[in-house]
């Protein structure tokens, strides 16, 4: 990687649609499951570049949103090294602005009727924390409408942070990617989640051990059980 003031060459250079968001909820879709990806996009050659993926990939988006005013899509630059390893910078755009004080109802109801709910943390904490707040009656939701649907809220064009307790309440597993924002995890979000799925960096920084062989993953794994 280039130091500071140094240019170094690229062998290649791609634009692709992706992002955990975008990949999940197209891998869902192949599935043959019901797939809803709910977010904002920017109004920028990024947003149509990932619409038009999803679209194609049989993504629902009746749940994404197009944001004017100059805001950009959420995107990352990824760096491959030579070794196959990789550094990612994530620009937030749309997945960090312009969120409405009150999120609607039609984008909590589709939530509340999943079957999964997939996540991570590449939108605001407060998004979450005002979603958390609504409580849900399972009895009134029918078993197939809630065990026949996925909802994706993950990176790129998403920009949406489901509702950890709403989910819970509605009993929809809840799987949660540690990757995206570089602070500690809220104890509130950790304990509505399922699966919790961080890298060894992420596994590192949430638990403060060492994660550089098998064992010592093994024994920040089991602390993270603990948290």
């Amino acid at each position: 990687l280039p130091t500071e003031g140094e240019t170094i060459s690229a062998k290649n250079g791609q634009t692709l649609a992706g992002g955990k968001g975008a990949n999940q909820a197209t891998c869902g879709a192949k599935l043959s499951y019901p797939t809803y990806f709910v977010g904002q996009v920017g109004d920028d050659a990024h947003g149509k570049l990932i619409t038009q993926a999803l679209g194609n990939g049989g993504v629902r988006l009746e749940y994404l949103k197009s944001l004017g005013g100059g805001v950009p899509t959420g995107h990352a630059v990824v760096m491959l090294q030579s070794n196959g390893q990789n550094s990612i910078i994530i620009v937030g755009g749309a997945n960090m602005s312009s969120w409405p004080d009150k999120l609607s109802d039609q984008d909590l109801d589709v939530v509340k009727n999943a079957g999964i709910v997939l996540l991570q943390r590449e939108i605001p904490d407060s998004v979450n924390i005002q979603v958390a707040k609504t409580r849900v009656d399972y009895s009134q939701f029918k078993v197939e409408e809630i065990i026949d649907n996925i909802v994706t809220a993950t990176l790129f064009s998403l920009s949406f942070e489901v509702s950890f307790q709403a989910a819970k309440g509605a009993g929809v597993t809840v799987i949660m990617d540690a990757g995206g924002m570089d602070a500690p995890m809220p104890q509130e979000l950790l304990k509505f989640v399922d699966i919790f799925s961080p890298n060894e960096s992420e596994l590192r920084r949430l638990t403060g051990m060492p994660t550089d062989n098998f064992e010592q993953i093994s024994q920040a794994a089991a602390k993270c059980h603990k948290m």
